[in-house]
């Protein structure tokens, strides 16, 4: 969390350290979106660019150390930002951090108003104009699935509906159900999927209307890696109570940055501790199915029910 005020701001204690505890931090807004960084000498052609094209900018200079949770930096340049005071989330991007305003009440809400309102997100873009290497993942993820002979099966966080189409190719037969919030999103998998797919809920964390054992196969694909660790045993048992064949989650294994608002990777072998028999396998960096992350790998565990 940064809290961001007209001349100065605090940063989350663990947010500092994994910045190597900066002693200048650069702000500015990209896109209409609000970015910060450390800034260092390599930033200097930034710097100017920002500077010669009147983007909103400030910099801000270490004045405490951490103390409790948080370090505090005194503004010593700010153009624009006058309506930007607020307590932020924190979106890693590794060498730079994106901004999302909070409301202030709970990571969850904050998490279901990001992805309502979001535009242009890759995943909810007709399949079409998607990357030639998700495609080839996704119908590896979809050939797992129809390993089943699902009758029925629930994607959570469905998106633009792409699994579930490659699901369709395969198995035309089989009912197609998804949970998603983002309207521009819904409308595309609606169009695509057509009268088989059916939207049980819009949000993740309303799951309770959907009937026990009434879905074959119940699966993620990179939604639970944004899901925070206080909901996730919410969702897991209602998981566990939709899914009659088997749960599959695709997901990002790794360790989890707690001040990351965007992505949670997690041991997923650990969240499913007490079932023995089931199957986890981690992707090496080299493998298509990892995903092309640098900081982590994707990683996939199925239970059979």
């Amino acid at each position: 969390m940064i809290e961001l005020k007209s001349n100065k701001l605090n940063v989350s204690a663990e947010l500092d350290v994994f910045m190597d505890r900066p002693g200048i931090l650069l702000i500015y807004r990209s896109n209409a979106q609000l970015w910060i960084r450390a800034l260092d000498y390599t930033l200097a052609p930034k710097l100017a660019r920002l500077l010669l094209t009147g983007r909103d900018l400030m910099v801000a200079k270490r004045t405490r150390g951490i103390e409790g949770n948080t370090s505090a930096y005194s503004t010593v340049f700010k153009r624009g930002f006058d309506a930007a005071a607020g307590k932020y989330r924190v979106i890693n991007y590794a060498t730079k951090f994106l901004l999302f305003r909070s409301t202030g009440e709970s990571i969850a809400l904050d998490r279901e108003v990001f992805w309502q309102n979001i535009s242009g997100y890759h995943e909810h873009l007709p399949i079409d104009l998607q990357r030639d290497d998700i495609t080839k993942r996704t119908k590896w993820l979809a050939e797992r699935i129809n390993a089943f002979n699902p009758q029925s099966v629930l994607e959570l966080g469905c998106g633009s509906g792409r699994n579930l189409y490659f699901i369709q190719q395969e198995n035309p037969d089989c009912a197609l159900f998804g949970v998603e919030i983002n309207a521009d999103a819904i409308r595309t998998a609606e169009e695509k999927l057509g009268s088989t797919f059916r939207l049980l809920s819009n949000s993740i964390y309303a799951l309770e209307d959907i009937a026990s054992n009434s879905i074959d196969v119940v699966f993620t694909s990179g939604a639970l890696m944004h899901i925070a660790s206080d909901k996730l045993a919410y969702i897991k048992g209602h998981i566990e109570r939709i899914a009659k064949k088997a749960i599959l989650h695709y997901e990002l294994h790794g360790p989890e940055h707690i001040f990351d608002f965007h992505r949670y990777p997690r041991d997923y072998r650990q969240m499913y501790h007490e079932v023995p028999d089931a199957h986890y396998e981690v992707f090496d960096e080299t493998d298509f199915r990892n995903a092309g992350t640098e900081s982590f790998h994707h990683a996939l565990l199925v239970v059979e029910r």
